[in-house]
């Protein structure tokens, strides 16, 4: 899972593929896809029971010091990833094996 803040919406974005061979989902390949390390993380803190995001986070069963990414624009990421899965785009080959979870966060 990795959580994404555009200052209008947080969302959980995950990426995972279907392998037909085991009948299960692949682990969450989100943060590599964004490349995370470059964003700024706005949940570093070292009292993460009092930052804003940790309450958040922990409602919906996150533990609270995950990051939380901030990007321009939530829209951008869930379309950059659809063009992926799709082959268009930046992308040449679809990869239907690939599905999008986005998961918004009040």
């Amino acid at each position: 899972m990795t959580v994404f803040t555009d200052h209008k919406r947080i969302v959980n974005i995950e990426l995972k593929n279907w392998d037909e061979t085991t009948q299960n989902w692949s682990p969450d390949w989100s943060d590599d896809f964004y490349d995370v390390g470059g964003a700024r993380n706005l949940n570093e803190s070292d009292d993460d029971f009092n930052h804003p995001y940790g309450k958040l986070l922990e409602k919906h069963d996150f533990f609270e010091g995950e990051p939380v990414y901030e990007v321009d624009d939530i829209a951008y990421l869930i379309d950059y990833a659809n063009d992926m899965i799709n082959g268009v785009g930046d992308f040449d080959t679809p990869s239907p094996q690939t599905t999008l979870f986005v998961n918004d966060l009040d």
